[in-house]
């Protein structure tokens, strides 16, 4: 098997089957500290290193996930009758719940609605532009996914989602 197809581990599939070659760990495995594949390990160690969070910025497989989610979010709740505002808060909760397994705090929603405010704030006419209102890109699907791919991903960016409580 060629070191790139296991370092990179680029499938749709458990890590648990993920094959490991001697001294050639996946990336994804590395990134959060796997342990050594040829032990048997009873408890692994707790780490929190900026790397955990790179990874799951940056990475591929987290690129395609956040999109995937994205999607899931967009699907659920469409902007109809262009009350962009009620899908906008639909889709943060249901982001919470799917990342966090829980409803955002008036914190996080504020924050929320801060990022979707700050990320396309100029594709309205001046007329319906409102520091109050939420702002969707309303230009084209593609501008859309785009932005709430970014805020899927930021959402797994964060320390909560990498540690099960």
């Amino acid at each position: 098997m060629p070191a790139k197809l296991v370092t990179d581990a680029d499938g749709d599939f458990r890590s648990l089957y993920l094959p490991v070659a001697r001294d050639v760990l996946p990336d994804s495995l590395a990134a959060f500290d796997a342990p050594e594949s040829s032990v048997v390990t009873g408890a692994r160690e707790t780490t929190n290193v900026p790397s955990q969070a790179l990874y799951l910025l940056n990475s591929s497989f987290a690129e395609r996930t956040a999109e995937a989610m994205a999607k899931r979010l967009i699907d659920a709740h469409p902007t109809r009758g262009g009350n962009t505002r009620d899908a906008a808060m639909a889709r943060i909760d249901l982001a919470y719940r799917l990342a966090f397994g829980r409803l955002p705090d008036l914190g996080e929603r504020t924050a929320a609605e801060e990022f979707f405010r700050a990320a396309k704030p100029d594709h309205l006419p001046e007329s319906r532009r409102s520091s109050r209102q939420v702002v969707l890109p309303t230009k084209t699907a593609d501008a859309e996914l785009s932005l709430w791919t970014s805020y899927c991903r930021a959402l797994f960016g964060t320390a909560e989602f990498r540690y099960l409580r």
